[in-house]
């Protein structure tokens, strides 16, 4: 029962984070699921990649994606 609770509250936490981003931020991380790499996400949000970049630091910052080289999370 514990194990639930506390994975229940793993979710709620992570949900209400993802609530709290802005939208192109929720867009960014929608963008990357699967592991893509930034041109991918670049391609997926009709954007140029300064603009996606910034929502990459912010995510990485907030430690909601981890970098795994060169433009991949």
């Amino acid at each position: 029962m514990i194990w639930f609770l506390k994975l229940q509250l793993f979710d709620n936490a992570y949900q209400k984070i993802f609530i709290d981003l802005s939208e192109w931020g929720r867009k960014y991380l929608l963008a990357v699921k699967g592991n893509k790499r930034l041109q991918d996400a670049v391609k997926i949000l009709g954007k140029d990649k300064v603009f996606v970049a910034q929502y990459r630091r912010r995510a990485i910052e907030r430690k909601l994606i981890i970098p795994a080289g060169y433009g991949l999370v």
